[in-house]
């Protein structure tokens, strides 16, 4: 995970010529981390100010790969991208069923009576659509 500084703490003990005070003996350590986020590929540009100027879509997609290189976030990611279809998924169902009913259950010709799902029953293909849209 990406962070601009890294702090932990640190116990200091056994100390050789000197001497530990009764509450200084733990420091704190902070690491600051001069990469740049999400990566590298547009340093010069932003070191140079033409931040305003960077390709969004390029962008985009070294955050793309940084996100999917994290430990555990890529099988986290491509669930959260396949579960966001799901009412992309539901539309399409529910426009198919739409025109299935317009085209087929409506239609009184004996063609349309063989493509109906339950076999020469409208009034069963209409419970079948209507069970499928709750």
């Amino acid at each position: 995970v990406w962070a601009a500084t890294v702090e932990f703490k640190i116990m200091l003990s056994e100390p050789e010529g000197c001497l530990l005070g009764h509450y200084l003996h733990i420091g704190r350590v902070k690491v600051l981390d001069d990469n740049y986020f999400p990566s590298s590929k547009f340093a010069d540009s932003i070191k140079a100010g033409e931040v305003s100027s960077l390709p969004g879509v390029s962008l985009f997609w070294e955050y793309m790969w940084w996100n999917l290189a994290g430990k555990g976030l890529a099988w986290k990611t491509m669930l959260s991208m396949v579960m966001d279809q799901l009412r992309n998924l539901y539309l399409l169902l529910m426009i198919w069923m739409h025109m299935y009913l317009v085209n087929v259950v409506c239609e009184t010709s004996d063609e349309s009576k063989r493509n109906l799902l339950v076999a020469d029953d409208v009034d069963r293909t209409i419970y079948v659509l209507s069970f499928l849209t709750v």
